[in-house]
């Protein structure tokens, strides 16, 4: 599993393991997977990594800004930070899954929960283990963080947002 489970492309490895080395009745675990996505609302660390540009000791740097919007980054996010529900982007069935299940799009509806002001999607994600003592884990904010982290998609500029309007 790599950060927002498909980064570092470790996927391929184990559906190559799966359709080499696992014996027919043979366990894979964790056997399913899910990705999901959240609104954020922080503006202190959004001014630090994008705003900061606006004013590099006195030069103005914002042509960088761009760039730091582009490549998501792997931080821990406090429950206080998210302003949204949560949206299941996709579930992974370990055991039928291809490389070709990594190539998809999503339609996502994110309903928010407070008046603030939205500045990232932040995407985690879950691993299932469908065992008779079901077991499962999550890298989202809303339970202590892990290794993963969560994976945070800044937007271009702030956005206001109201108590209940969705997102899409």
């Amino acid at each position: 599993m790599g950060y927002f489970l498909l980064f570092e492309g470790m996927l391929d490895s184990v559906i190559y393991a799966r359709d080499h080395y696992l014996s027919p009745g043979g366990l894979l675990l964790p056997n399913r997977c899910s990705i999901s996505l959240l609104g954020v609302a922080d503006l202190v660390r959004y001014g630090e990594l994008v705003g900061f540009w606006s004013d590099v000791y006195g030069y103005r740097m914002s042509c960088l800004q761009r760039e730091v919007v582009r490549e998501p980054m792997v931080e821990v996010i406090s429950e206080e930070k998210v302003v949204t529900d949560t949206c299941l982007l996709t579930q992974l069935d370990l055991y039928t899954c291809t490389i070709d299940s990594v190539d998809f799009t999503a339609d996502f509806e994110l309903r928010v929960t407070r008046d603030d002001t939205l500045t990232a999607l932040s995407g985690f994600f879950d691993v299932f283990f469908d065992l008779p003592c079901h077991v499962m884990f999550t890298t989202g904010p809303h339970k202590p963080p892990t290794h993963w982290k969560q994976t945070i998609f800044f937007l271009d500029e702030p956005i206001p947002v109201k108590l209940g309007e969705c997102l899409k």
